[in-house]
């Protein structure tokens, strides 16, 4: 059998591969939005998001470049339009199914600590998450990545395996996995506030509910001793990087 950081290196970089195709994602959506200004950059603070500018922007009046286009034309973007939301969708309905499991399996091992019901109340959020978007990817007809058995088993693992190295290394696990996956949630609120996404207004909130709600899970990790664990950088560098 391969030795025990080996496979769990091999999960962490089976889970990072999901999050890196929603940044490639959003880098090809971002393109197709010419009026976003250079004032949307990440905060100085890596723990938080400022949604100041963004709020501005929305309700800067801004006229759609659609009106002077033909019917043919229109309904093409539409379309496209329609293929990244619902990749959006495909790629987050995976990631929560993989963050679910992350936390079934510290769960596992964890579950009578006294980090037990902290974890638990992160798990109980993150099955609300992937509720959601089940019932988004099946009301907009969106077929979930076949990758799914995938990110069963890579998450369970994942949170199986750093859950036995103790509650410190599963909090850095965390830490990493909310960490990329709230930037992910941050980086299509942004994609989604172009004039062109007005009828998506109810999935940029959610985006950014949730993106919320992530970031508040990393920063229960950082409190709970995460940055204390001994492998903490190499881990948070396995998850950013692959």
């Amino acid at each position: 059998m391969l030795p025990l950081r080996i496979r769990f290196a091999s999960a962490f970089y089976a889970l990072n591969s999901n999050f890196r195709a929603c940044a490639v994602i959003n880098s090809q959506s971002k393109r197709t939005i010419t009026h976003q200004k250079d004032s949307r950059s990440k905060p100085a603070n890596p723990h938080e998001y400022d949604d100041t500018t963004l709020e501005q922007d929305e309700t800067e009046p801004c006229a759609s470049d659609e009106d002077d286009l033909s019917a043919s034309a229109r309904s093409k973007m539409f379309e496209d339009r329609q293929a990244i939301v619902a990749e959006m969708l495909r790629v987050n309905h995976a990631g929560e199914l993989g963050a679910r499991q992350i936390y079934a399996g510290q769960m596992l091992v964890l579950s009578k600590s006294s980090v037990g019901p902290v974890l638990q109340e992160m798990a109980d959020q993150e099955k609300k998450h992937l509720l959601e978007f089940e019932k988004l990817v099946c009301d907009r007809r969106v077929r979930p990545t076949c990758l799914l058995p995938l990110w069963n088993i890579a998450g369970y693992a994942l949170g199986a395996g750093t859950a036995a190295l103790g509650s410190r290394a599963a909090m850095a696990c965390t830490v990493a996995v909310e960490e990329v996956i709230s930037e992910h949630y941050n980086d299509q609120v942004r994609v989604l506030l172009g004039p062109e996404w007005k009828e998506e207004e109810h999935l940029r909130k959610k985006f950014r509910q949730f993106r919320d709600e992530e970031l508040e899970h990393k920063h229960t990790g950082i409190e709970h001793e995460a940055e204390a664990a001994p492998f903490y950088k190499a881990l948070s560098s396995v998850i950013k990087f692959g």
